[in-house]
């Protein structure tokens, strides 16, 4: 029994290596996210989903909460990167068909990486702002000042 038994334990020890790479490389493929998975949307066509359904659009400030008070879109959340968990993301956001996340402006590290972690949370909904909150601003579109509890879409979460 004790020949058995080490050549099973041998077995099973040469066999984990290969059965963690396996396991790492689907985990890998099935959660990766690069800027060729990022969609746009332009800052109208936002406002107008908004305006046509409110309750089917969220939207995210990927900025500072400093600059969320200063000035953001009307109906935005303020979220952090460190907000966002890909494993386990929050129940209330998948009720959303549409997420935009916005950052200062085109460039935003913030809210491409935001948006990268909402893809790869299953969020396939999500979209990034074309232009971000320069752009908003620059279009005329309405803006909202301070810490107002926005939800997104006009809906608690």
């Amino acid at each position: 029994m004790g020949k058995s038994r080490d050549s099973f334990v041998a077995s099973a020890l040469a066999a984990a290596p290969l059965t963690l790479l396996s396991a790492g490389a689907i985990t890998a493929c099935s959660t990766k996210v690069s800027d060729e998975s990022l969609r746009w949307l332009a800052a109208g066509d936002a406002q107008r989903r908004m305006a046509r359904n409110p309750n089917a659009i969220l939207i995210l400030d990927s900025r500072s909460r400093d600059e969320f008070e200063a000035g953001h879109i009307p109906g935005a959340r303020q979220m952090d990167l460190a907000d966002v968990d890909p494993e386990e993301p929050d129940p209330s956001l998948k009720r959303y068909a549409t997420i935009v996340v916005y950052g200062q402006d085109p460039g935003s590290v913030s809210a491409k990486t935001l948006a990268k972690k909402l893809l790869s949370a299953g969020l396939k909904g999500t979209q990034l702002l074309e232009g971000g909150f320069a752009a908003w601003k620059e279009q005329g579109l309405p803006v909202e000042v301070g810490a107002a509890a926005g939800n997104g879409g006009g809906v608690n979460p």
